[in-house]
């Protein structure tokens, strides 16, 4: 006798637990919720997933994923810029997802895709007119000052301490302010020449 079918494939169950997630958070989440969502028994998610941290790894990985999306997304043809206008959008608009990014509930999966999503958004940003003359150390400095000015932003707005501005203030205010840091650091590179 063949092996039933599985009503519910992974791509299903992970969809649901990631919307479960995005507006709830994790504590919305467990095998029992989300098979009570897709109306079957806990069996059909058990058969694809081992237990709930396996889930929740995936479900992380899609809103890693939907986060880039984000950041990818052409705003003023500067592409350094996108970057961080989106990243901004994404903890204001998805505020359960950010902070699920961040919340170290699985620092090891959190470190290692991190990273890998780094090295992507870097690798975009190869050809890009102000790294030129940059040694790859020198990049790295730039990019992961700007991030924390940038993350420090979206988790502060993430968390109700101020408001997001319009689209036009916050393309001006991240220009004004990468530009500043990246000046600094530029000087600060030729000085140690």
């Amino acid at each position: 006798m063949a092996a039933r079918k599985a009503q519910f494939n992974s791509e299903e169950i992970v969809e649901t637990a990631f919307q479960m997630v995005r507006k709830n958070g994790w504590k919305g989440l467990s095998v029992p919720a989300v098979a009570k969502t897709i109306n079957c028994s806990t069996m059909p998610i058990y058969s694809h997933f081992k237990n709930v941290r396996e889930l929740e790894d995936a479900v992380y990985i899609k809103a890693l994923s939907y986060l880039t999306e984000y950041m990818e997304k052409e705003r003023t043809g500067d592409q350094w810029l996108d970057h961080a206008i989106g990243y901004i959008h994404f903890a204001a608009e998805e505020n359960q997802l950010f902070r699920c990014l961040f919340d170290g509930r699985n620092p090891e999966l959190q470190t290692k895709s991190l990273r890998i999503w780094a090295k992507g958004l870097g690798d975009q940003l190869i050809d890009y007119p102000l790294f030129e003359g940059l040694s790859e150390e020198q990049i790295h400095i730039i990019r992961s000052s700007r991030f924390m000015l940038i993350h420090g932003y979206a988790s502060g707005m993430n968390n109700g301490w101020f408001t997001l501005k319009s689209d036009e203030e916050l393309e001006q205010y991240l220009e004004m302010t990468s530009k500043a840091l990246y000046d600094g650091l530029r000087m600060k590179f030729e000085a140690e020449k």
